[in-house]
């Protein structure tokens, strides 16, 4: 019966020994920021541990007494035993409830220390996460990358004229802006990374897993929500803008080398007239625009007649479908790691195979071409183009949901619809295309995902041509045919 108290005991002290030293490892980290607090928070730490040690002691002590009446109440009878046992059963209840106490003091202090480390990473101003948050947060990129090749985008934000504003309107009024851009930043891009008080007026956002081009967008729209909004102060009302910097964590970066490229970044757009984005692609200081923007579809004659059609390579910078297969992969692995959503596109070049049998081969590879160039002249840099299979093209939409895919496709179609080909080249005159489109199933493998949309491919093409499909699960709806483009309102909801 000792022996087993005694353990009882142990294992009780242990339990309450592993959160004191929970307590002791998230104090330590705090305690460089406030170590006042954190010190008087470890001295409860230690005065609950010092007193629990004092109880086992006496518990023990007390059981021992227990153990030695129990030998002499064997000679005494059952009822003396059964007198002795009841105190071992007090003895232990009262062990019991000490321990249960000091269980409820240390619960309470490993609570407090987890809110002093919380506040030990957060701005008190703007209530963003702080540049020690930020630094832990740049370290774990940089191995990150090291390690897996994880992309990593690194924005600076800076508030324009900042100084001017404070000394006109005072301090005051200069906190109230930072809490405001504070919060459209938040709203903005905090579902995409870390959002951070640098220091002063200066902003700092991490986009873990994401590369510059797949976070310029997003950059791009909050900077204009800013320079949008009207901020309001004490009755006065006063307008905003702020200067971007975006960069990306190359092979050779640690976490200072990016922010530098980043500040020249955010450099280059001050010295441009404040309130624009730049970014450093790791070579060169460019805007911001040239990394997202969506170009306009333009025709063959607008490409220039010269184009050779028959002779001209536009296979520069497509891929094969084992390389869009990769990254499709690797798309879909960032998307369960951090919920980027991305849509893919599948277009059929309507009776290709009949072009060969018409008109021959050369016929095939310059309608072909053209294809390609109707993709590559309306694709965004962050897009991935490939020749899926002989007559299919395959296209990557990187943060683009279903209905952003839809409309990539009815542009290509309406593209291509409007294409008329030389007839001095060959004697076709236009092709149609047939195009699927799907939003990534994170549940999903790249390997399934192509799949069903390509079957959905050769039904489309088989039940009629120069149609698009939106693909929502297996289920396909038409929201294109010919000349006519379904609104969004017209067509029943793939969700």
């Amino acid at each position: 019966m000792l022996d087993i108290v005694i353990m009882a005991s142990l294992v009780a002290c242990g339990a309450l020994c592993g959160w004191w030293l929970r307590g002791g490892l998230m104090a330590a980290e705090a305690a460089e920021s406030d170590p006042q607090k954190m010190g008087a928070a470890l001295e409860q730490l230690r005065t609950i541990a010092s007193g629990v040690a004092e109880d086992l002691g006496e518990h023990h002590s007390k059981v021992a007494q227990i153990h030695a009446q129990l030998e002499a109440a064997a000679r005494n009878g059952p009822d003396e035993i059964l007198r002795v046992v009841g105190q071992l059963i007090e003895c232990n209840e009262e062990m019991q409830r000490q321990l249960h106490s000091a269980e409820t003091r240390l619960q309470h202090q490993a609570e407090e220390i987890a809110s002093r480390c919380q506040e030990a990473h957060t701005d008190p101003l703007t209530l963003l996460a702080n540049r020690r948050a930020f630094d832990l947060a740049m370290q774990e990129s940089v191995e990150s990358h090291r390690r897996s090749q994880t992309p990593t985008a690194l924005l600076m934000l800076d508030v324009d004229h900042f100084k001017r504003f404070n000394d006109r309107y005072g301090h005051p009024a200069g906190d109230a802006v930072l809490q405001d851009v504070a919060k459209v930043l938040t709203e903005k891009l905090a579902p995409s990374g870390l959002v951070c008080r640098y220091g002063g007026e200066e902003f700092a956002i991490v986009f873990h897993g994401q590369t510059a081009r797949e976070a310029a967008e997003k950059v791009e729209r909050c900077r204009m929500a800013i320079a949008d909004r009207t901020f309001s102060f004490e009755g006065a009302q006063f307008r905003i803008t702020c200067s971007t910097g975006l960069a990306e964590l190359q092979a050779e970066d640690d976490a200072d080398s990016l922010v530098a490229r980043a500040d020249e970044a955010l450099y280059h757009s001050k010295k441009s007239g404040r309130n624009c984005s730049h970014w450093h692609d790791g070579r060169r200081v460019r805007p911001l625009t040239d990394a997202w923007k969506k170009r306009p579809v333009p025709s063959l004659d607008e490409l220039g007649e010269s184009v050779n059609l028959e002779k001209t390579d536009f296979s520069a910078g497509i891929s094969t479908q084992a390389v869009f297969l990769a990254d499709v992969n690797r798309r879909l692995m960032e998307r369960r790691r951090s919920g980027t959503s991305f849509s893919v596109l599948l277009a059929r070049i309507d009776d290709h195979a009949r072009f060969g049998e018409a008109y021959g081969e050369s016929a095939v590879r310059a309608v072909t071409r053209a294809a390609t160039l109707l993709f590559k002249a309306t694709m965004r840099d962050m897009d991935h183009v490939a020749e899926f299979t002989e007559g299919t093209l395959s296209l990557l939409l990187p943060g683009c949901d279903l209905e952003g895919a839809i409309q990539a496709a009815e542009r290509l179609r309406e593209a291509a619809n409007r294409c008329r080909l030389p007839r001095r080249t060959f004697p076709p005159e236009r092709f149609t295309l047939t195009i699927v489109v799907a939003e990534a199933d994170q549940d999903e493998d790249a390997a399934d995902l192509l799949t069903r949309v390509e079957e959905a491919v050769d039904s489309a093409s088989n039940g009629g041509h120069n149609c698009t499909y939106a693909l929502g699960g297996s289920e396909s709806v038409l929201v294109g045919a010919g000349d006519i483009s379904l609104a969004a309102t017209d067509r029943p909801s793939l969700r």
